[in-house]
């Protein structure tokens, strides 16, 4: 008889830890955008640019002024599509286009290529 009951309330107790485990490990999207902070994006002509990686010491003689940034965006926070903003670059940041290489902008030299 001890034995039955013995089983019976291990049973549960294994259930119940597996529910509170299960729980656990279900974090909502909201609460996981509020904690990680997004890679460096510049938004412009209606594209959004994230971050190379690459530096640069100058800017390509074949590229031009297209516009500086506006608008900061918080880095934790997602961007928007707002033209001329960024998450990284500074307001007032120049902005470069290459029109022989037009998937990349570069911020202005010395900064990373988005």
């Amino acid at each position: 008889m001890w034995e039955n009951i013995m089983k019976k309330m291990a049973s549960i107790i294994m259930a119940v830890c597996i529910v509170v485990m299960c729980s656990g490990c279900n974090g909502s999207d909201k609460q996981q955008d509020e904690l990680s902070d997004y890679k460096p994006m510049i938004y412009v002509e209606n594209n959004l640019y994230g971050d190379t990686g690459n530096i640069y010491d100058s800017i390509s003689d074949t590229a031009s002024l297209i516009g500086t940034i506006e608008k900061l965006v918080p880095q934790n926070e997602k961007m928007g599509e707002e033209e001329f903003s960024s998450n990284a670059m500074s307001v007032g940041c120049e902005v470069y286009l290459d029109e022989t290489n037009p998937e990349y902008t570069m911020p202005q030299a010395g900064t990373a290529t988005m």
